[in-house]
Order: structure tokens, then C-alpha cells, then sequence
């Protein structure tokens, strides 16, 4: 009897990691297939295509490798929907008798009303559901349009789509690629985050793996051209000791002789504790930092999210533990959220640099997910949400990548607390603070006016932002950052050329002229700061002479200029402040800096990069040693 033949796909983005262009190993699809195969009703059945499908091709190049198929199944994210839809008409079209499916975290209850080609929706957990979509396609009974997979409470029973050897065909024949792959060591989420579906749709009791597999699976990417790992657990650092000890054994494999790991990435527990510190100092050099994800940081937005942040003072003292272990750590921002105003906004960008975050902070669009408790009518109703249908957010443009399918995202441009005018300018205020707290313009000068003469982060950049508005460096620049943000909030689009009213500047990342991509907009002044800090610097100590009556101290200067690299600066460079700014102590204290770019091991990754991207990723900063 001639086996049925079953297609699956999970396509992403081809992404340039260390150099090289990545593809993302279909985690997905692997699991639910290596779990079909393993039941032997199913592999007498059905034949499994070797391909997991997982390029951004041209629908019209992919179709040529499939063959007769009955069962052609997508897994279906924010960043593939538009794509999975063509290629699934596409297959439909030429085959009309097969079954199309589409599970994954992105379907939504009419969505094969609104694409009736597609004839069954499995939602949840897809191993156990799509064994039991099989099984009623093999003995010919009617299909559901929508199948509910059953919560898998053992997660042994599950097999492990790396050791039966699913991505195999995948590294064979694709030599020219490299590879990010992911693992879980757990399953589910207690958190009901209003912006999020993961704790709804994978359910909140969270189920352990066995350590065992992320052994098998850690080897196996060590093994085969995996350049980026990410963790899919929701909350690394929920289980203390087993974490731990996984992370160990993370760590060991990416260090294998064999592997070529560049980057290992968790998504730490919501309330981060002690623990984290502790896995990120375990990963070391692969770390990609732990995230404080607070999303905000006023509590009216707190509780219309059904979200709680750890305590103010808890906060401060994990990111200033990391800081003394030279751990990277970055706060994440989401703009905007129901109750946020543009007051509570700046305030709260204060609290984050307050308490102790002058690495990175990184803000995000709002983006709702079709099955959040945020997109549902009655939650935008109270919080007066609109939308706007973003297109390509998140398309790199990678050459490798067939544009022909712009993905659509929808994020929210106001609510009842804030215009889109007011979303536009608190973008602005958090690309300023990027630019010249972060990225170390002006970070250590804020520092010690806030800890010596207790002026706030506020106090200090809003008036120095409206400076630098109009300055006349920047003063375009400015104004083309807000139009496109303004035009993306409310279009979801780039504004064309001529409707911008004057001569578009050079852009990094963009040629003269043109519009630059809505994700450049968080680097956009990179260039234009980098070029002339001394300048910029010299605006911020005029404006503290004359706003706040404050002769800064030579060592503050000092240091200030040397902390972002400074080429007429001698390295190791040493000053005195009459205030230790990193411990904020009333204290006279010995700094001796150097910049990262000199003191870190850093080898040839950055011999050729583009100092505006150094500058951008932070290692043109120093590292600082002081003593009081």
C-alpha cells in the first residue's frame, strides 16, 4: 500500500550571526514530526517528506518538491503568516484534495473562515492533536475545522526531534548555511500577561523535560554548524538548582572543540532572581545578558496588564550585583502600553536608570498578538486601543530572503492615555537617552549630578533633549526620525521620499536620499553622535552652567570623555571624583578606565566592523576599576 505524503514547514527570516547567514533549525515542526514517526500506526501510514521546510523562498520554487501530498501542515508565527498563507494556496490550488493545516501560536478561531483553503486549525500543544488529525485522515472520517491538541502532562512521552535526527537532511544539504538552533527544558508559563499568549496558549502549570535531552541536544548543535542558541523556556531561573545545572551543561557544549556557538540566549524568570546572575555568570562570554523585563515601570500600566514588577529596591540591587560581575544586563520597554502617559513614561525611564541600568534599555512596539487578552474587544475598548497593520517590521532584508510576502504585524499607535503625537515623542526621549546616557555621551556627568546634587535623570535630559532638537547638526535628523515614526504609528508604512520637506541626510544604514527602514529608527543618530561627541558634550556642560549654576569637577569631565572611546586619550587613563558614582556613595574615589575595545579579549570579530556599529554595541565604552 503507497504511503500518504505529508509536508511541513516553519519558515523564518535568514539572520547574520558572527559573520555568517543563519537559518533557524524549524524546532517546531521537528518536535511534531519525530513525535508522528515514532508511532508505528502513523509511519505505516503516512511518509514524512525528509525537508523540514524552513526558507523564505519563492512559493514557486518550493512547490517543484512537493509531490502528491495529503497532509501539508504549517506552523504559524507573527513573522511567517503572510507567507504560509501563499505557499498554502498555492499547494491547495495544484492540489486540491489535500488537507491543509495550520497550528502554531499565531491562528486565531476564524481564521480558516477568512482563509477557507486552509481546513483545519490545531491549536494548543500540536504533537498529541496532529497524531490524532492523522489518524482520523488514515481511517477516512470526517475532519474537524478546529482541533484542540490535549495538554501533555509527561513530557517524556515526547521524543526529541534532534536525537531521531529530523535537521540531519537540513545541515547536509544546506553546507552554505549556518545554523540557530533552539531547545526547551520546560513547558508552560504561570503568567497572564495581557500583551502575551504564551501563559493562555501553553497553559500555566509548567512541565519539566528530562535533563537528559538538553545533554543530547546541546551536543547536537555543538556537532552541526549552530552559531546561536536560543532557550524557549518563558522563565529560565524558575528552578533553581536544575537550572543551574543546566546551564552547565549549555556552557560545556559551547565550548566543545567541535563547536562554533557564538551566542546562547534564555528568556529569564519575570521576577528575576539571584539565579539568574548566577546562569548568566556560567555562560560568560555566549551570554546575550539577562533581561529585566519590567515593560513598564508605572503601576496603573502594571495592573491593567495583570502584570507585577519585582520591587524597586530588588531591581536596583540585581543590576548593580551584575554590574560588579561585569555581567551585561538590559531593561525592556514596551510603548505603548494601556495607562501609560508620556509623563509616566519619562518618569519611568528615570526609575530604570535610578536604579542602576546604564547598559541598555531597550523599547519595543506594542505589538498585539492575535491571541492576547489585549486584542480582545472589550480590553481595547476600556483602554481605547487603535491599531495599525504594520507591514515588514521585522523583514532585515536579507538577500537570501524572497520579499514577496510582506509580513503584517498589528501595534497599537494610541489609547485613551496617550496620542499618537505623544507615542511619536516618547520614542524620541528613548532614542535621546539611548544615544547619549547608554551609549556613554553623557552617562557619567548624569551620573554624578544625580548622586552628588540629587538631580534626576529627567531634570538633566529633558531640557538637554530640547536642545538638541534644534541644534543645527541634528535638528533634521530629529525631524525625519519623528515623521517616519509618526507615518509607521499611524500607516504602518514608510513615508514616501517627497513628502518629506527637506533633503534626506546620509542615514547609517541607508543610502542619501532614501528613507531608512522603521528599524533603523533606535540607531539613527549613531553616525551623526559619534562623529562629533566633543561638541554634544560641550552643549550638555554649557547647559548645566546655566540651568542648574553646577562648575563640574575636572575628574567628571575627564572621566565623561574618556569613557567613550577617545583617541587623543591614553589608555589606561586614571581621574578622582569627590563621589564614587558606581557604588553612589559620598565618597572620594580612583577610577582607572579602558576602553572595552582595548581591554577585552575581542579578537577578529571586530578588527573590520564599522566603528559606528562598536559604538552602537557598546565597546567603545570603558571598563572601569576604582578604588575608594
Amino acid at each position: 500500500m503507497a504511503k500518504s505524503n505529508v509536508y511541513l514547514f516553519q519558515v523564518n527570516y535568514t539572520v547574520k550571526i558572527a559573520g555568517w547567514d543563519s537559518l533557524w533549525l524549524p524546532y517546531s515542526i521537528g518536535c511534531i514530526q519525530s513525535y508522528a514517526k515514532s508511532k508505528e500506526d502513523i509511519a505505516e501510514h503516512f511518509n514524512f517528506y525528509p525537508e523540514l521546510f524552513c526558507r523564505r523562498e519563492d512559493p514557486a520554487e518550493v512547490i517543484k518538491r512537493v509531490t502528491n501530498p495529503t497532509v501539508v501542515g504549517f506552523s504559524n508565527y507573527a513573522w511567517n503568516t503572510s507567507w504560509n498563507i501563499q505557499m498554502s494556496k498555492l499547494i491547495k490550488e495544484t492540489y486540491p484534495d489535500c488537507i491543509v493545516v495550520f497550528g502554531g501560536p499565531n491562528v486565531w478561531d476564524d481564521m480558516n473562515t477568512e482563509y477557507p483553503h486552509i481546513d483545519v486549525l490545531l491549536q494548543q500543544e500540536g504533537e498529541f492533536g496532529f497524531v490524532e488529525l492523522l489518524r482520523k485522515i488514515r481511517d477516512k472520517e470526517e475532519l474537524p475545522t478546529h482541533l484542540a491538541g490535549d495538554r501533555i502532562h509527561n513530557l517524556e512521552e515526547l521524543t526529541d526531534p534532534y536525537s531521531t535526527g529530523e535537521f540531519d537532511w537540513l545541515v547536509e544539504n544546506y553546507p552554505q548555511f549556518r545554523w540557530n538552533g533552539t531547545f526547551e527544558t520546560n513547558r508552560g508559563c504561570p503568567f497572564l500577561c495581557t500583551f502575551c499568549d504564551w501563559g493562555s496558549l501553553t497553559f500555566t502549570k509548567v512541565k519539566k523535560f528530562e535533563i537528559e535531552r538538553v545533554e543530547a541536544n546541546m551536543e547536537w548543535m555543538a556537532n552541526n554548524k549552530v552559531t546561536y542558541v536560543v532557550c524557549a523556556d518563558a522563565n529560565v531561573g524558575i528552578f533553581k538548582d536544575r537550572d543551574i545545572e543546566i546551564a552547565k551543561i549549555v556552557r560545556k557544549w559551547a565550548d566543545a572543540p567541535t563547536s562554533i556557538i557564538d551566542g546562547i540566549n534564555f528568556q529569564y524568570n519575570k521576577n528575576n532572581t539571584d539565579v539568574c546572575l548566577d546562569i548568566a555568570k556560567i555562560l560568560g562570554p555566549y551570554s546575550r545578558g539577562i533581561t529585566f523585563a519590567v515593560q513598564s515601570m508605572s503601576e496603573s500600566v502594571l495592573e491593567a496588564i495583570k502584570r507585577k514588577n519585582m520591587a524597586m529596591n530588588k531591581l536596583s540591587t540585581l543590576i548593580k550585583e551584575a554590574n560588579k560581575r561585569n555581567l551585561m544586563s538590559y531593561t525592556e520597554l514596551i510603548l505603548p502600553m494601556p495607562e501609560e502617559t508620556l509623563d509616566s513614561w519619562k518618569d519611568g525611564i528615570t526609575k530604570i536608570l535610578e536604579a542602576g541600568q546604564h547598559n541598555s534599555i531597550t523599547v519595543w512596539n506594542c505589538q498585539v498578538l492575535k491571541n492576547s487578552e489585549m486584542n480582545q474587544p472589550e480590553y481595547m475598548e476600556k483602554y481605547g486601543i487603535e491599531k495599525t497593520v504594520a507591514y515588514d517590521y521585522i523583514n532585515y532584508e536579507n538577500e537570501n530572503d524572497w520579499q514577496g510576502a510582506p509580513e503584517e504585524l498589528e501595534i497599537i499607535r494610541k489609547t485613551n492615555t496617550m496620542t499618537t503625537e505623544e507615542v511619536t515623542d516618547a520614542w524620541i526621549y528613548g532614542i535621546f537617552i539611548r544615544e547619549f546616557h547608554i551609549n556613554g555621551v553623557t552617562q557619567i556627568i548624569a551620573r554624578y549630578l544625580n548622586g552628588k546634587h540629587g538631580i534626576t535623570y529627567r531634570q538633566f535630559y529633558e531640557p538637554l533633549i530640547e536642545i538638541l532638537s534644534e541644534d543645527k547638526y541634528l535638528k533634521d535628523i530629529v525631524a525625519l526620525v519623528k515623521q517616519i515614526e509618526y507615518h509607521f504609528l499611524k500607516y504602518g508604512t514608510q513615508p514616501k521620499v517627497e513628502d518629506i520637506p527637506f533633503e534626506i541626510p546620509q542615514i547609517y544604514g541607508s543610502k542619501k536620499g532614501t528613507v531608512p527602514p522603521a528599524h533603523f529608527m533606535k540607531d539613527i543618530l549613531n553616525e551623526h553622535v559619534f562623529s562629533k561627541i566633543e561638541y554634544f558634550r560641550q552643549i550638555a556642560l554649557d547647559m548645566i552652567k546655566d540651568k542648574f549654576n553646577i562648575e563640574l569637577p575636572q575628574g567628571v569631565i575627564d572621566f565623561n570623555r574618556g569613557y567613550t572611546f577617545n583617541k587623543d586619550i591614553n589608555y589606561p587613563a586614571n581621574t578622582t571624583i569627590d563621589y564614587n558614582i558606581i557604588t553612589d556613595e559620598d565618597k572620594v574615589t580612583n577610577y582607572k578606565y579602558i576602553p572595552r575595545i582595548l581591554a577585552e579579549e575581542l579578537d577578529e570579530k571586530i578588527t573590520n566592523r564599522d566603528p559606528v556599529m562598536l559604538f552602537k554595541l557598546g565597546l567603545y565604552k570603558s571598563v572601569v576599576e576604582y578604588t575608594t
